[in-house]
């Protein structure tokens, strides 16, 4: 039997009749499917927090959300809203590993690809992705070649971040102004995707 995995759940984003179930992939090691699940929103304003847990066991499940991005998960759109999508680590210290030294990344939005070698040297201008839905219908971008794999070259951070994982107080942290300026807008639907195998 197929389960929806809790590291994968992506609510109130598409523009869908209806729920929509999307497959992201298999970890074999596992020998589960992850499945993305998308519900009706309707909001022409959205911003995307990716929440993705960096530590040693997120390799194939990095992966699997890299390939979503680059593939169906987008394909569901007859047209994006206008999107602010930022892509931050679960790691904010707090424990006595050496991989978990200081605060971590402490909710700091991450626009540099950390483990993908084939995105250039820059692909966000900025600390998030910006693609904004013009009146004329174009599109105002602030980053270089198409959004899936501009994304999925941010969601892949590698493995050796802090094994204490602190997911939703890195969301919280990341949702202060204080420290991701400008990421949050008024008015706009602000969507949660948790990428993580642990609580």
């Amino acid at each position: 039997m197929r389960r929806v995995a809790n590291i994968l759940t992506l609510a109130a984003l598409a523009l869908a009749a209806c729920d929509v179930e999307v497959p992201v992939g298999v970890a074999p090691s596992e020998g589960r499917e992850f499945v993305a699940v998308i519900r009706e929103s309707g909001a022409q304003q959205v911003d995307l927090l990716l929440v993705i847990d960096d530590s040693g066991t997120m390799e194939e499940k990095q992966q699997a959300v890299k390939g979503a991005l680059t593939g169906e998960l987008f394909a569901l759109f007859d047209e994006l809203p206008s999107l602010h999508v930022g892509v931050i680590s679960t790691n904010m210290g707090g424990d006595a590993d050496p991989l978990c030294a200081g605060a971590g990344d402490d909710g700091r939005l991450i626009s540099e690809p950390r483990v993908a070698t084939d995105c250039g040297e820059v692909i966000v201008n900025g600390n998030f992705i910006s693609d904004i839905r013009l009146m004329d219908g174009s599109r105002l971008q602030n980053y270089q070649g198409e959004l899936p794999s501009a994304l999925g070259c941010l969601v892949e951070l590698g493995t050796d971040g802090c094994g204490f994982e602190q997911p939703f107080a890195a969301a919280l942290r990341a949702t202060d102004p204080g420290v991701n300026p400008d990421f949050l807008r008024p008015g706009a639907l602000l969507a949660v995707l948790f990428v993580t195998d642990e609580d």
